[in-house]
């Protein structure tokens, strides 16, 4: 249910909309959470404070839905990067390797996004107002992620004849 609400969050944005979440997710990046003002978002985002307001009633409604914008954009990215390594799903130096790749590509060029996802991640540690959309994005990744740790476990373990125990997430608890 969670990787289809993730999805169904990504098409509530529309390509008017979509202006103003990069708007938003560059003043966060800029300047963090407190930055973001109607009237900030409409002067970076070249509109007018009028049409923030129409799509985003209140501020807090409008950091929602740009860090739920970021959080799910990222999801799809790390989506794909996890597929693309599929096939060396064992070689733990070129799952690094493609990581620090990727992320050094990605702060080349979605720098500000990736501030912004940490800054989301830091206020949701700090206080209970945004841990909603960061518990939403680790529920969207944790179980292909958690499914995939315990399945490689098995499959080593079916190999070597062992039966080890793998620790699998609990994310309740993790």
């Amino acid at each position: 249910m969670t990787v289809n609400m993730t999805a169904a969050i990504e098409r509530k944005i529309s390509e008017r909309e979509r202006p103003l979440m990069e708007a938003t997710l560059r003043i966060i990046g800029r300047t963090g959470l407190d930055g973001v003002t109607h009237r900030a978002v409409a002067t970076e985002a070249g509109m007018s404070v009028g049409a923030v307001t129409h799509h985003f009633e209140t501020r807090d409604v409008l950091v929602d839905a740009a860090l739920r914008f970021a959080l799910t954009r990222e999801m799809n990215r790390l989506r794909a990067l996890a597929l693309s390594l599929q096939s060396k799903a064992f070689d733990a130096e070129a799952w690094v390797e493609a990581l620090v790749n990727w992320y050094s590509r990605e702060l080349k060029t979605e720098a500000k996004t990736h501030i912004a996802c940490y800054e989301a991640f830091l206020a949701a540690a700090r206080g209970a107002r945004h841990r909603p959309v960061v518990v939403e994005w680790f529920e969207t990744w944790r179980p292909p992620w958690s499914a995939s740790c315990c399945n490689n476990w098995r499959r080593r373990a079916a190999a070597s004849g062992e039966r080890p125990k793998p620790r699998c997430w609990n994310w309740s608890t993790n």
